[in-house]
């Protein structure tokens, strides 16, 4: 039986304090938050490296933002919600089909570790920020053509790796959790049908990796 997410919270609340104490993640937790969360774990970590978790103070306000750099565009994260303006948090943690977006992972883990950028700001740019962070997701018919090819070996690796089949709903969730926009499940559909190499079929309404 899987944990609920009060277990799932518990475990990693446990995990960012001994983080703290001990200013890392020691092997056997690294691979209790794998077995967690698996690949956002991975992304979170990775964002982590990367140097994409920032925090800005804005003057004289006083105001803190969190921001995780994605694929495609900045996240705003709110840790005390939890909330972040990713698409896999509004349509898999909003849903309760997922306990955090790998975003939200990454500035709790980067907090713990301390391992973050700092900006100081006037509160002049803040709205500017703002109108940027908070922005719709967009990506459109152009924007999205440019990483379809991309979203479709992701796909493949998917199916391929998990040897099962997946409804549109279930593998749109996956492809959202790895961080990739895609306009809706009816654009995943069109594109894996569309696909050149012919990796891909559906067979009533699963879709499962040719080959």
């Amino acid at each position: 039986m899987g944990l609920n997410p009060q277990e799932k919270e518990k475990i990693l609340e446990d995990a960012l304090r001994r983080a703290r104490e001990l200013g890392n993640l020691p092997m056997e937790t690294l691979e209790e938050l794998l077995n967690l969360f698996g690949e956002r774990f991975r992304l979170a970590l990775q964002a982590i490296e990367e140097g994409r978790v920032k925090k800005y103070f804005f003057k004289p306000s006083n105001r803190v933002l969190w921001i995780v750099v994605g694929r495609k565009r900045d996240y705003e994260v709110l840790p005390e919600a939890p909330f972040c303006s990713c698409q896999d948090f509004y349509f898999r943690v909003l849903e309760g089909e997922a306990p955090l977006c790998y975003h939200i992972l990454a500035q709790r883990i980067a907090e713990a570790l301390g391992k973050y950028d700092v900006f100081h700001e006037d509160d002049e740019l803040y709205e500017r920020f703002m109108m940027e962070w908070r922005k719709p997701e967009k990506g459109g018919r152009a924007a999205w053509l440019r990483y379809v090819g991309e979203v479709r070996d992701a796909a493949a690796k998917i199916l391929e790796e998990k040897k099962k089949s997946y409804t549109l709903r279930e593998l749109y969730g996956e492809l959202l959790g790895l961080g990739y926009e895609i306009p809706s499940p009816r654009s995943l559909a069109s594109a894996l049908l569309l696909d050149p190499r012919r990796r891909f079929r559906s067979i009533d309404g699963h879709w499962e990796a040719i080959g």
